[in-house]
């Protein structure tokens, strides 16, 4: 986002909300606890421009790192244009084939949200949303690991 429109949504620069939230303290804040004190100062309305200011703040401050959740964990993504159409991608992904490619050996995964999964290599993880043909989310924890990594198909 632009200088200009942060400016022009929230009234007030990067700059002016980085100096704002350092002399409120909020370099030792969780997220949450600066998204929310922008909101109960009725500083900004928006709860997107909050979490917006919130998540820039942390990165100038080196509260975060490129990638790095507000949980603390790290998302990746990554996007391949295939000349099939969505049905046929979706059926793919979800088959045994399909399954073994992107998670390993595992026999099926329930399309659940909140079911968990074990593969044979004894990694691990939760469903997260589903939209069947659109959208999978899940965790997964190799067993070697403590915390548990996601996976997304959109």
């Amino acid at each position: 986002m632009s200088e200009e429109s942060v400016c022009k949504t929230t009234g007030k620069t990067r700059t002016d909300w980085f100096a704002l939230l350092d002399a409120a303290g909020a370099r030792g804040w969780l997220h949450k606890r600066t998204a929310q004190w922008l909101h109960d100062q009725g500083l900004i309305d928006s709860g997107w421009w909050r979490q917006s200011v919130t998540v820039e703040y942390e990165k100038a401050r080196g509260l975060r790192v490129h990638g790095e959740s507000s949980a603390g964990g790290f998302q990746l993504g990554a996007t391949r244009t295939l000349n099939v159409t969505p049905d046929a991608a979706w059926a793919f992904l979800v088959s045994r084939q399909g399954l073994r490619a992107w998670l390993g050996d595992t026999k099926a995964l329930p399309l659940e949200k909140g079911r968990r999964y074990v593969t044979a290599d004894l990694t691990e993880g939760e469903v997260r949303p589903v939209e069947p043909g659109r959208k999978l989310r899940l965790t997964r924890r190799p067993a070697v690991r403590s915390s548990p990594s996601r996976s997304n198909c959109t």
